[in-house]
Protein backbone atom coordinates (compact mmCIF):
# COMPACT_ATOMS: atom_id res chain seq x y z
CA UNK A 1 0.00 0.00 0.00
CA UNK A 2 1.59 3.73 -0.84
CA UNK A 3 0.23 6.68 0.74
CA UNK A 4 0.44 9.24 -1.73
CA UNK A 5 -0.15 13.49 -0.23
CA UNK A 6 -0.93 15.82 -2.93
CA UNK A 7 -0.85 19.56 -2.74
CA UNK A 8 -2.77 21.57 -5.12
CA UNK A 9 -3.03 25.89 -6.65
CA UNK A 10 -6.25 26.63 -8.23
CA UNK A 11 -5.31 29.79 -9.85
CA UNK A 12 -8.04 32.63 -9.37
CA UNK A 13 -9.79 33.80 -12.90
CA UNK A 14 -8.08 37.20 -12.26
CA UNK A 15 -6.91 38.17 -15.19
CA UNK A 16 -5.07 41.82 -14.49
CA UNK A 17 -1.61 41.76 -15.37
CA UNK A 18 1.35 39.15 -16.81
CA UNK A 19 2.20 38.29 -13.19
CA UNK A 20 -0.67 36.69 -12.07
CA UNK A 21 -0.63 33.21 -11.74
CA UNK A 22 -3.66 32.61 -14.33
CA UNK A 23 -1.64 34.94 -17.10
CA UNK A 24 1.77 32.63 -16.36
CA UNK A 25 -0.53 29.37 -16.45
CA UNK A 26 -2.57 30.71 -19.75
CA UNK A 27 1.19 31.59 -21.26
CA UNK A 28 2.20 27.90 -20.84
CA UNK A 29 -0.75 27.00 -22.55
CA UNK A 30 -0.21 28.88 -25.18
CA UNK A 31 3.33 27.53 -25.63
CA UNK A 32 2.09 24.09 -25.78
CA UNK A 33 -0.66 24.79 -28.38
CA UNK A 34 -3.38 24.49 -25.32
CA UNK A 35 -6.47 27.30 -25.65
CA UNK A 36 -7.65 25.96 -22.57
CA UNK A 37 -8.92 27.63 -19.30
CA UNK A 38 -6.50 27.44 -16.84
CA UNK A 39 -9.23 27.22 -14.01
CA UNK A 40 -11.20 24.03 -16.20
CA UNK A 41 -7.64 22.89 -17.09
CA UNK A 42 -7.03 22.19 -13.68
CA UNK A 43 -10.21 20.68 -12.55
CA UNK A 44 -9.40 17.83 -15.83
CA UNK A 45 -6.02 17.06 -15.33
CA UNK A 46 -6.80 16.88 -11.55
CA UNK A 47 -9.65 14.40 -12.24
CA UNK A 48 -6.78 12.19 -14.97
CA UNK A 49 -4.30 12.04 -11.97
CA UNK A 50 -6.88 11.06 -9.63
CA UNK A 51 -8.23 8.13 -10.81
CA UNK A 52 -4.45 7.21 -12.08
CA UNK A 53 -3.28 7.05 -8.59
CA UNK A 54 -6.98 5.31 -7.37
CA UNK A 55 -6.29 2.53 -10.30
CA UNK A 56 -3.13 1.66 -8.69
CA UNK A 57 -4.32 1.24 -5.32
CA UNK A 58 -2.72 4.19 -3.42
CA UNK A 59 -4.21 5.88 -0.68
CA UNK A 60 -4.95 9.10 -1.60
CA UNK A 61 -4.70 12.76 0.39
CA UNK A 62 -4.68 16.03 -1.02
CA UNK A 63 -5.24 19.13 -0.26
CA UNK A 64 -4.63 22.99 -0.74
CA UNK A 65 -6.00 26.73 -2.13
CA UNK A 66 -9.27 26.18 -4.08
CA UNK A 67 -9.31 29.89 -4.27
CA UNK A 68 -13.05 28.38 -4.40
CA UNK A 69 -15.77 27.83 -1.46
CA UNK A 70 -15.13 24.37 -0.68
CA UNK A 71 -19.19 24.21 0.11
CA UNK A 72 -19.82 24.88 -3.25
CA UNK A 73 -21.85 22.30 -4.75
CA UNK A 74 -19.84 21.95 -7.80
CA UNK A 75 -16.71 21.22 -5.41
CA UNK A 76 -18.46 18.70 -3.56
CA UNK A 77 -19.60 16.86 -6.44
CA UNK A 78 -16.10 16.80 -7.95
CA UNK A 79 -14.96 15.60 -5.07
CA UNK A 80 -17.44 12.65 -4.37
CA UNK A 81 -17.86 11.60 -7.83
CA UNK A 82 -14.21 10.78 -7.48
CA UNK A 83 -14.93 8.71 -4.03
CA UNK A 84 -13.29 11.22 -1.65
CA UNK A 85 -14.62 13.10 1.01
CA UNK A 86 -13.68 16.44 2.90
CA UNK A 87 -11.56 15.18 6.24
CA UNK A 88 -11.72 18.97 8.03
CA UNK A 89 -15.22 18.23 8.38
CA UNK A 90 -15.33 15.09 9.61
CA UNK A 91 -14.77 16.22 12.71
CA UNK A 92 -15.83 19.22 12.51
CA UNK A 93 -19.60 21.22 11.82
CA UNK A 94 -19.24 23.18 8.37
CA UNK A 95 -21.98 25.47 9.52
CA UNK A 96 -20.11 28.80 10.77
CA UNK A 97 -16.99 27.92 9.81
CA UNK A 98 -14.32 30.69 9.74
CA UNK A 99 -12.90 31.65 6.67
CA UNK A 100 -9.54 30.47 5.65
CA UNK A 101 -8.57 33.20 3.91
CA UNK A 102 -7.91 36.60 5.81
CA UNK A 103 -8.78 38.64 2.45
CA UNK A 104 -11.78 37.00 2.09
CA UNK A 105 -14.69 39.16 3.34
CA UNK A 106 -17.92 36.80 2.71
CA UNK A 107 -16.56 34.02 5.04
CA UNK A 108 -15.21 31.21 2.44
CA UNK A 109 -13.56 28.40 3.21
CA UNK A 110 -10.50 28.47 0.26
CA UNK A 111 -8.31 25.53 1.99
CA UNK A 112 -9.36 22.00 3.36
CA UNK A 113 -8.02 17.95 3.10
CA UNK A 114 -9.65 15.51 1.23
CA UNK A 115 -8.94 11.46 1.39
CA UNK A 116 -10.24 8.75 0.29
CA UNK A 117 -13.24 6.58 2.04
CA UNK A 118 -11.56 4.98 4.13
CA UNK A 119 -9.13 7.54 5.45
CA UNK A 120 -10.71 9.25 9.10
CA UNK A 121 -8.54 11.71 11.02
CA UNK A 122 -8.23 11.85 14.11
CA UNK A 123 -7.91 15.26 15.24
CA UNK A 124 -7.93 18.11 12.48
CA UNK A 125 -8.76 22.17 12.34
CA UNK A 126 -6.78 25.54 11.01
CA UNK A 127 -5.55 28.45 12.91
CA UNK A 128 -6.45 31.89 12.37
CA UNK A 129 -5.50 33.68 9.32
CA UNK A 130 -3.56 36.57 10.28
CA UNK A 131 -1.57 34.37 12.38
CA UNK A 132 0.82 34.29 9.74
CA UNK A 133 0.28 37.67 7.75
CA UNK A 134 2.70 37.03 4.76
CA UNK A 135 0.50 34.52 3.17
CA UNK A 136 -2.89 35.45 4.49
CA UNK A 137 -3.89 31.82 4.31
CA UNK A 138 -4.93 29.50 7.54
CA UNK A 139 -2.91 26.55 8.35
CA UNK A 140 -5.14 23.85 7.96
CA UNK A 141 -3.37 20.63 9.91
CA UNK A 142 -4.84 17.09 10.98
CA UNK A 143 -3.61 13.76 12.80
CA UNK A 144 -3.78 10.77 11.25
CA UNK A 145 -3.14 6.80 12.09
CA UNK A 146 -0.82 4.33 11.07
CA UNK A 147 -2.82 1.90 10.62
CA UNK A 148 -5.84 4.03 8.45
CA UNK A 149 -3.26 5.87 6.76
CA UNK A 150 -0.71 2.61 5.88
CA UNK A 151 -2.41 -0.38 7.36
CA UNK A 152 0.56 -1.05 9.87
CA UNK A 153 2.67 0.12 12.17
CA UNK A 154 6.25 1.23 10.76
CA UNK A 155 9.30 0.95 13.42
CA UNK A 156 10.16 3.98 14.93
CA UNK A 157 12.88 5.44 12.89
CA UNK A 158 16.34 6.48 14.71
CA UNK A 159 17.16 9.79 14.47
CA UNK A 160 20.90 11.01 14.87
CA UNK A 161 21.62 14.54 16.98
CA UNK A 162 22.93 16.29 14.58
CA UNK A 163 25.29 19.31 15.29
CA UNK A 164 23.58 22.69 13.76
CA UNK A 165 25.51 26.15 13.91
CA UNK A 166 23.87 28.74 16.58
CA UNK A 167 22.12 31.23 14.21
CA UNK A 168 21.40 33.34 16.81
CA UNK A 169 25.43 34.38 17.30
CA UNK A 170 26.11 37.14 15.14
CA UNK A 171 29.98 36.05 14.82
CA UNK A 172 28.98 32.80 13.97
CA UNK A 173 27.11 34.01 11.22
CA UNK A 174 29.63 36.35 9.86
CA UNK A 175 32.02 34.03 10.00
CA UNK A 176 29.82 31.25 8.08
CA UNK A 177 28.96 34.27 5.11
CA UNK A 178 32.31 35.57 4.78
CA UNK A 179 33.80 32.52 4.77
CA UNK A 180 30.78 31.10 1.78
CA UNK A 181 31.27 33.99 -0.18
CA UNK A 182 35.48 33.69 0.03
CA UNK A 183 35.20 29.86 -1.43
CA UNK A 184 32.15 31.25 -4.15
CA UNK A 185 34.73 34.00 -5.50
CA UNK A 186 38.15 31.58 -5.61
CA UNK A 187 35.28 28.96 -8.05
CA UNK A 188 33.69 32.14 -9.70
CA UNK A 189 30.61 30.72 -8.44
CA UNK A 190 28.50 33.60 -9.01
CA UNK A 191 29.92 34.54 -12.90
CA UNK A 192 29.14 30.98 -13.96
CA UNK A 193 25.82 31.01 -12.38
CA UNK A 194 24.59 34.68 -14.26
CA UNK A 195 26.29 33.15 -17.53
CA UNK A 196 24.19 30.31 -17.44
CA UNK A 197 21.61 32.23 -16.54
CA UNK A 198 21.85 34.84 -19.52
CA UNK A 199 21.94 31.70 -21.82
CA UNK A 200 18.25 30.58 -21.27
CA UNK A 201 15.43 31.33 -23.06
CA UNK A 202 12.11 31.16 -21.16
CA UNK A 203 9.72 27.98 -22.40
CA UNK A 204 12.67 26.17 -23.77
CA UNK A 205 14.48 23.22 -21.97
CA UNK A 206 17.70 23.07 -20.85
CA UNK A 207 20.75 21.42 -23.32
CA UNK A 208 22.86 18.70 -22.05
CA UNK A 209 25.78 21.28 -21.60
CA UNK A 210 23.27 23.63 -19.73
CA UNK A 211 21.87 20.75 -17.75
CA UNK A 212 25.65 19.62 -16.63
CA UNK A 213 27.05 23.13 -15.71
CA UNK A 214 23.53 23.80 -13.59
CA UNK A 215 24.51 19.90 -11.90
CA UNK A 216 27.94 21.57 -11.21
CA UNK A 217 27.11 24.89 -9.97
CA UNK A 218 25.15 23.10 -7.49
CA UNK A 219 27.68 20.87 -6.22
CA UNK A 220 29.89 23.60 -5.91
CA UNK A 221 27.50 25.61 -3.98
CA UNK A 222 27.07 22.57 -1.71
CA UNK A 223 30.48 22.13 -1.39
CA UNK A 224 31.07 25.90 -0.19
CA UNK A 225 28.68 25.77 2.13
CA UNK A 226 29.77 22.25 3.71
CA UNK A 227 33.16 23.81 3.65
CA UNK A 228 31.91 27.41 5.24
CA UNK A 229 30.61 25.37 8.16
CA UNK A 230 33.39 23.01 8.99
CA UNK A 231 35.59 26.31 9.42
CA UNK A 232 32.60 27.71 11.88
CA UNK A 233 32.22 24.27 14.23
CA UNK A 234 36.22 23.76 14.98
CA UNK A 235 35.86 25.36 18.18
CA UNK A 236 36.77 22.67 21.19
CA UNK A 237 36.45 24.60 24.25
CA UNK A 238 39.42 23.88 26.87
CA UNK A 239 40.82 21.42 24.39
CA UNK A 240 43.74 23.24 24.57
CA UNK A 241 45.54 24.18 27.74
CA UNK A 242 46.50 27.89 28.31
CA UNK A 243 50.54 28.62 28.40
CA UNK A 244 52.42 31.31 26.77
CA UNK A 245 54.32 28.93 24.84
CA UNK A 246 51.03 27.97 22.85
CA UNK A 247 49.51 31.64 23.12
CA UNK A 248 52.72 33.14 21.05
CA UNK A 249 51.65 31.43 18.17
CA UNK A 250 48.73 31.58 18.30
CA UNK A 251 48.62 35.51 18.13
CA UNK A 252 51.01 34.92 15.25
CA UNK A 253 48.67 32.40 13.16
CA UNK A 254 45.70 34.87 14.04
CA UNK A 255 47.10 37.72 12.70
CA UNK A 256 48.25 36.29 9.43
CA UNK A 257 44.73 34.87 8.67
CA UNK A 258 42.93 38.58 9.63
CA UNK A 259 45.58 40.15 7.10
CA UNK A 260 44.50 37.50 4.33
CA UNK A 261 41.04 37.74 5.11
CA UNK A 262 41.02 41.38 4.66
CA UNK A 263 43.79 40.81 1.29
CA UNK A 264 41.13 38.84 0.18
CA UNK A 265 38.02 41.33 0.03
CA UNK A 266 36.45 40.17 4.10
CA UNK A 267 35.72 43.19 6.40
CA UNK A 268 38.18 43.38 8.89
CA UNK A 269 38.88 47.32 10.50
CA UNK A 270 42.55 48.49 10.62
CA UNK A 271 42.42 49.19 14.59
CA UNK A 272 41.68 45.41 14.65
CA UNK A 273 44.93 43.93 12.84
CA UNK A 274 46.83 46.80 14.63
CA UNK A 275 45.78 45.53 17.87
CA UNK A 276 46.65 41.60 16.79
CA UNK A 277 49.84 42.75 15.18
CA UNK A 278 51.02 44.39 18.60
CA UNK A 279 50.40 41.14 20.76
CA UNK A 280 51.79 38.59 17.87
CA UNK A 281 55.17 41.23 18.09
CA UNK A 282 55.23 41.17 13.96
CA UNK A 283 57.77 43.69 12.94
CA UNK A 284 57.78 43.31 9.24
CA UNK A 285 55.77 45.54 6.84
CA UNK A 286 52.63 43.74 5.91
CA UNK A 287 51.59 46.67 3.19
CA UNK A 288 54.03 45.79 0.86
CA UNK A 289 53.71 41.81 0.85
CA UNK A 290 51.96 40.06 -1.64
CA UNK A 291 49.18 37.39 -1.51
CA UNK A 292 51.81 34.41 -1.85
CA UNK A 293 54.30 35.51 0.96
CA UNK A 294 51.06 36.19 3.32
CA UNK A 295 50.15 32.74 2.53
CA UNK A 296 53.71 31.28 3.16
CA UNK A 297 53.85 33.08 6.32
CA UNK A 298 50.45 32.14 7.46
CA UNK A 299 51.29 28.39 7.08
CA UNK A 300 54.75 28.48 8.67
CA UNK A 301 52.33 30.29 11.77
CA UNK A 302 50.57 27.31 11.53
CA UNK A 303 53.15 24.58 11.56
CA UNK A 304 55.04 26.57 14.76
CA UNK A 305 50.94 26.45 16.84
CA UNK A 306 51.10 22.66 15.54
CA UNK A 307 54.30 22.23 17.38
CA UNK A 308 53.63 23.93 20.47
CA UNK A 309 50.08 22.36 20.58
CA UNK A 310 51.83 19.03 20.87
CA UNK A 311 53.03 19.27 24.77
CA UNK A 312 50.40 22.12 25.60
CA UNK A 313 49.74 20.13 29.03
CA UNK A 314 53.73 20.32 29.98
CA UNK A 315 53.38 23.92 28.67
CA UNK A 316 50.56 24.77 31.03
CA UNK A 317 52.56 23.11 34.57
CA UNK A 318 55.46 24.89 33.26
CA UNK A 319 53.56 28.23 33.10
CA UNK A 320 51.79 27.56 36.40
CA UNK A 321 55.15 27.24 38.17
CA UNK A 322 56.22 30.35 37.62
CA UNK A 323 53.27 31.63 39.86
CA UNK A 324 54.06 32.43 43.40
CA UNK A 325 52.89 29.00 45.48
CA UNK A 326 49.79 30.57 47.21
CA UNK A 327 48.39 31.12 43.53
CA UNK A 328 49.71 27.85 42.32
CA UNK A 329 47.54 26.05 45.03
CA UNK A 330 44.69 28.54 43.68
CA UNK A 331 44.92 27.76 40.14
CA UNK A 332 45.25 24.23 40.56
CA UNK A 333 42.33 23.86 42.72
CA UNK A 334 40.33 25.62 40.63
CA UNK A 335 41.08 23.89 37.26
CA UNK A 336 40.52 20.34 39.17
CA UNK A 337 37.21 21.22 40.14
CA UNK A 338 36.30 22.76 36.49
CA UNK A 339 37.57 19.56 35.60
CA UNK A 340 35.34 17.62 37.87
CA UNK A 341 32.33 19.33 36.60
CA UNK A 342 32.85 19.09 33.07
CA UNK A 343 32.93 15.10 34.10
CA UNK A 344 29.80 15.51 36.31
CA UNK A 345 27.98 17.58 33.01
CA UNK A 346 29.36 14.70 30.41
CA UNK A 347 27.70 12.17 32.56
CA UNK A 348 24.69 13.56 33.32
CA UNK A 349 24.46 14.23 29.57
CA UNK A 350 24.34 18.05 29.83
CA UNK A 351 27.62 18.53 27.98
CA UNK A 352 27.19 19.52 23.77
CA UNK A 353 30.73 17.63 23.43
CA UNK A 354 29.39 13.70 24.25
CA UNK A 355 32.36 11.82 21.87
CA UNK A 356 32.84 8.55 23.42
CA UNK A 357 36.42 7.87 22.91
CA UNK A 358 36.59 4.37 24.79
CA UNK A 359 34.41 1.77 26.47
CA UNK A 360 35.24 -0.70 28.88
CA UNK A 361 33.28 -3.75 28.94
CA UNK A 362 33.93 -7.19 30.74
CA UNK A 363 37.06 -6.33 31.86
CA UNK A 364 38.30 -5.16 27.90
CA UNK A 365 38.87 -2.01 26.64
CA UNK A 366 37.56 -0.56 22.95
CA UNK A 367 38.98 2.20 21.43
CA UNK A 368 38.02 1.99 17.77
CA UNK A 369 34.62 3.19 15.93
CA UNK A 370 33.75 -0.23 14.86
CA UNK A 371 34.88 -2.04 18.23
CA UNK A 372 32.80 0.46 20.11
CA UNK A 373 29.50 0.01 18.13
CA UNK A 374 29.81 -3.57 18.31
CA UNK A 375 29.67 -3.44 21.82
CA UNK A 376 27.28 -1.07 22.74
CA UNK A 377 24.51 -2.10 19.74
CA UNK A 378 23.11 -4.84 21.48
CA UNK A 379 22.95 -3.37 24.64
CA UNK A 380 21.39 -0.55 23.33
CA UNK A 381 18.67 -2.37 21.32
CA UNK A 382 18.01 -4.40 24.20
CA UNK A 383 16.93 -1.16 26.06
CA UNK A 384 15.07 0.11 23.18
CA UNK A 385 13.08 -3.30 23.39
CA UNK A 386 12.43 -3.44 26.50
CA UNK A 387 8.90 -2.29 27.28
CA UNK A 388 7.70 -3.13 23.40
CA UNK A 389 5.14 -6.07 25.12
CA UNK A 390 3.65 -3.45 27.52
CA UNK A 391 0.13 -3.67 27.69
CA UNK A 392 -0.82 -0.15 25.70
CA UNK A 393 1.51 -1.23 22.72
CA UNK A 394 0.37 -4.73 22.04
CA UNK A 395 -2.89 -6.17 20.74
CA UNK A 396 -5.47 -6.08 21.87
CA UNK A 397 -5.24 -2.05 23.86
CA UNK A 398 -3.04 -0.73 20.74
CA UNK A 399 -6.01 -1.71 17.99
CA UNK A 400 -8.42 -0.09 20.60
CA UNK A 401 -6.64 3.27 21.78
CA UNK A 402 -3.91 3.71 18.57
CA UNK A 403 -1.06 5.88 19.03
CA UNK A 404 -2.87 9.20 18.76
CA UNK A 405 -5.95 8.16 21.10
CA UNK A 406 -9.89 7.08 20.41
CA UNK A 407 -11.83 9.65 21.82
CA UNK A 408 -15.35 7.42 22.18
CA UNK A 409 -13.37 4.96 23.82
CA UNK A 410 -11.69 7.39 26.13
CA UNK A 411 -14.96 9.11 27.03
CA UNK A 412 -16.01 5.19 28.31
CA UNK A 413 -13.33 4.95 29.90
CA UNK A 414 -14.08 8.29 32.23
CA UNK A 415 -17.42 7.32 32.35
CA UNK A 416 -16.77 4.23 33.77
CA UNK A 417 -18.09 1.92 31.33
CA UNK A 418 -15.70 0.85 29.21
CA UNK A 419 -15.14 -2.56 28.92
CA UNK A 420 -11.49 -4.10 28.01
CA UNK A 421 -11.13 -6.62 25.44
CA UNK A 422 -10.55 -10.16 25.66
CA UNK A 423 -6.71 -11.06 26.07
CA UNK A 424 -6.07 -7.86 27.89
CA UNK A 425 -3.88 -8.15 30.90
CA UNK A 426 -4.82 -7.95 34.23
CA UNK A 427 -2.82 -4.65 35.27
CA UNK A 428 -4.09 -2.80 32.36
CA UNK A 429 -7.56 -4.03 32.58
CA UNK A 430 -7.83 -2.61 36.55
CA UNK A 431 -6.18 0.10 35.56
CA UNK A 432 -9.15 0.85 32.93
CA UNK A 433 -11.37 0.23 35.53
CA UNK A 434 -10.03 2.43 38.26
CA UNK A 435 -9.78 5.27 35.57
CA UNK A 436 -13.08 6.76 35.81
CA UNK A 437 -13.31 10.14 36.61
CA UNK A 438 -14.54 11.24 40.49
CA UNK A 439 -17.28 13.12 40.64
CA UNK A 440 -17.02 16.82 41.65
CA UNK A 441 -14.79 17.71 38.50
CA UNK A 442 -16.10 19.95 35.85
CA UNK A 443 -15.40 19.43 32.43
CA UNK A 444 -12.93 22.96 31.03
CA UNK A 445 -15.26 25.03 28.99
CA UNK A 446 -12.28 24.46 26.29
CA UNK A 447 -12.45 21.07 26.30
CA UNK A 448 -14.82 20.66 23.60
CA UNK A 449 -13.45 22.05 20.32
CA UNK A 450 -15.87 20.99 17.87
CA UNK A 451 -17.37 23.39 15.75
CA UNK A 452 -14.52 25.75 16.23
CA UNK A 453 -11.64 24.44 13.69
CA UNK A 454 -9.75 27.50 14.57
CA UNK A 455 -8.84 26.85 17.40
CA UNK A 456 -5.33 25.54 18.45
CA UNK A 457 -4.43 22.55 20.66
CA UNK A 458 -2.33 24.37 22.94
CA UNK A 459 -5.46 26.26 23.91
CA UNK A 460 -7.03 23.02 25.65
CA UNK A 461 -4.13 22.37 27.65
CA UNK A 462 -6.56 22.82 30.84
CA UNK A 463 -8.51 20.38 30.36
CA UNK A 464 -6.26 17.20 31.64
CA UNK A 465 -9.18 15.16 32.06
CA UNK A 466 -10.57 15.44 28.49
CA UNK A 467 -6.66 14.61 26.99
CA UNK A 468 -6.53 11.16 25.12
CA UNK A 469 -3.97 8.54 26.19
CA UNK A 470 -1.91 9.55 23.31
CA UNK A 471 -1.75 13.25 23.09
CA UNK A 472 -1.10 13.62 26.53
CA UNK A 473 2.06 11.86 26.38
CA UNK A 474 3.90 14.69 25.67
CA UNK A 475 2.56 17.04 28.53
CA UNK A 476 3.80 14.92 31.09
CA UNK A 477 7.23 14.86 29.67
CA UNK A 478 9.07 15.87 33.03
CA UNK A 479 7.28 13.05 34.97
CA UNK A 480 8.68 10.44 32.14
CA UNK A 481 12.03 11.34 32.84
CA UNK A 482 11.84 11.26 36.47
CA UNK A 483 9.98 8.13 36.78
CA UNK A 484 11.42 4.61 37.74
CA UNK A 485 9.41 2.93 35.47
CA UNK A 486 10.93 4.54 32.70
CA UNK A 487 13.62 1.96 30.56
CA UNK A 488 16.45 4.57 29.67
CA UNK A 489 14.20 7.29 28.16
CA UNK A 490 12.88 4.86 25.69
CA UNK A 491 9.95 6.05 23.57
CA UNK A 492 8.32 3.11 23.11
CA UNK A 493 7.65 3.42 26.79
CA UNK A 494 5.54 6.05 27.05
CA UNK A 495 2.35 4.47 27.62
CA UNK A 496 3.67 2.50 30.47
CA UNK A 497 5.32 5.83 31.99
CA UNK A 498 2.05 7.43 31.35
CA UNK A 499 0.44 4.01 33.22
CA UNK A 500 2.88 4.66 36.02
CA UNK A 501 2.32 8.81 36.38
CA UNK A 502 -1.36 8.34 36.91
CA UNK A 503 -0.84 5.55 39.55
CA UNK A 504 1.56 7.69 41.10
CA UNK A 505 -1.49 10.93 41.08
CA UNK A 506 -4.36 9.18 41.74
CA UNK A 507 -4.36 7.55 45.26
CA UNK A 508 -6.95 4.75 44.45
CA UNK A 509 -4.93 3.59 41.44
CA UNK A 510 -1.75 2.76 43.22
CA UNK A 511 -3.17 -0.01 44.23
CA UNK A 512 -2.85 -1.37 41.01
CA UNK A 513 1.16 -0.80 40.87
CA UNK A 514 1.61 -4.30 41.96
CA UNK A 515 -0.11 -5.80 39.17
Amino acid sequence: MHLRCVSFYQPTSNKVGPASVWSQHRAYFQLQDDDRDPCLAFYKDLRGEVLTWLAAGDQIIIGGDLNSHVLKPTVSLFFSQLGLHNLIFQRHSSIGAPTTSARNEQRKILDSFWGKANISVARCGCCHPKVFPLGGHSVVWMDLTYSCTLGHYPPTPHTFQARRLHMDRPKTVKLYQDQHRLNGMDCSLLARQFNLECSLLPGIPLAEAQSLEAECIDDLRTKSMLKAERKCMHLFTSGVCFSLKVAEPLAVLIFWELVISRHKGVDVSSRRIKQQKKAAKVTKAVALMEMKELEAEFRAAQKAYRVAKKGHRESRIAFIDTFPAKDQDQIKRNEEAREMGRMAKLITGKLESKKVTSVLYQGRTYETKQSIDQVLLPINEAKVQASEDTAYWISPLRQVFGDMGNQVAEDAVLAGTYQPPPGTPRGARLFLQHAKKPTGIVDSPLGNHHGRPHLCYEEVQGSYHRRSLGSARWHVQSQWQSSRACPAGCFHALPFQLHWVLLQAVPNLRQCAAS
